[in-house]
């Protein structure tokens, strides 16, 4: 066995050998889905290999963490990977024990299947190819937790970060140097990689981009506004009223949706040298939360 497959192979098992511990919500989930809320009841749905509800619990409790997915990573990026590594790491795996943990401290033993072994490795996406230059980029220009974390982003990402995509994210790290990119205080550089990475088949060439986030503030900035307008009707009357004069009420998220206005703002500064400055202002608005928003 290659060194690279028994160091990932050590990893995942440590993983799966100390413990998924649950959330909550996680549990709320399972409850309302397979009529267990006790790790008893969950236990008694893993043993029942012929029932329809095993195999979905099982790939939801082996769905890989962004935690796992990072660390990973971390092992991932030194190497080169293909479909065949990904065949030998799943045979590795097979049979192996896995701890479950529950928000109460309660712990249940059970070896996956091995269909849900193969799914499991499968959500890894060890077999993605990532952009050499762009691999290059976060391995040399960000801290090695840092890369592993933007890196297990990208493999993670729906569409595939490629030629002209990964040239867009070449340039995006190297112009994140004079952001605040420390471990701790990250957060905006990793949500302007998820903003980005949630647009990213729109992206076809870096001259391009700049229209398409332009669109994309405007849009944010339009959703804004239509928010604030029907934050001033509902003041003046009733959310009953509103709905009788057939008007859509709106759900929008307005924090997230300024901070990606702010992020793309920021992006075009610093890849383009300017941002777009010709749309509507944003309304006014104070900090009370309305109806539905």
């Amino acid at each position: 066995m290659e060194e690279k497959i028994a160091e990932l192979t050590r990893f995942l098992t440590g993983v799966l050998e100390n413990g998924i511990r649950l959330d909550s919500k996680t549990l709320d989930f399972i409850e309302s889905s397979f009529a267990a809320s006790t790790s008893c009841e969950v236990e008694e749905v893993l043993k029942n290999s012929d029932s329809n509800d095993m195999p979905v619990l099982e790939e939801l409790l082996l769905f890989p963490d962004d935690t796992l997915r990072d660390g990973a990573e971390a092992i991932l990026m030194k190497h080169e990977w293909d479909s065949h590594d990904a065949e030998i790491l799943t045979g590795c795996l097979v049979n192996q024990e896995v701890i479950i943990e529950f928000p109460d401290d309660a712990k249940i033993k059970f070896v996956p299947s091995d269909d849900g072994i193969t799914r499991f490795v499968e959500r890894l996406n060890i077999s993605r190819k990532i952009d050499k230059n762009l691999k290059l980029s976060a391995r040399n220009l960000l801290s090695e937790k840092i890369a592993a974390k933007f890196l297990a982003l990208i493999r993670g990402c729906d569409v595939e970060i490629i030629d002209q995509r990964a040239d867009f994210f070449c340039r995006f790290v190297d112009i994140s140097q004079g952001w605040n990119i420390e471990w701790d205080k990250g957060r905006e550089f990793f949500e302007a990689v998820s903003f980005l990475l949630s647009i990213a088949g729109e992206i076809k060439s870096q001259e391009s981009t700049y229209d398409l986030l332009s669109r994309k503030k405007q849009k944010l900035i339009e959703a804004l506004n239509k928010a604030e307008k029907q934050r001033q009707m509902l003041e003046k009357g009733t959310i009953e009223a509103l709905l009788m004069q057939r008007a859509v009420i709106m759900s929008i998220d307005e924090e997230n949706t300024r901070r990606q206005i702010s992020i793309i703002d920021r992006v075009c500064l610093a890849m383009f040298g300017r941002t777009e400055t010709t749309l509507p202002p944003i309304l006014e608005t104070d900090s009370r939360t309305m109806g539905m928003l």
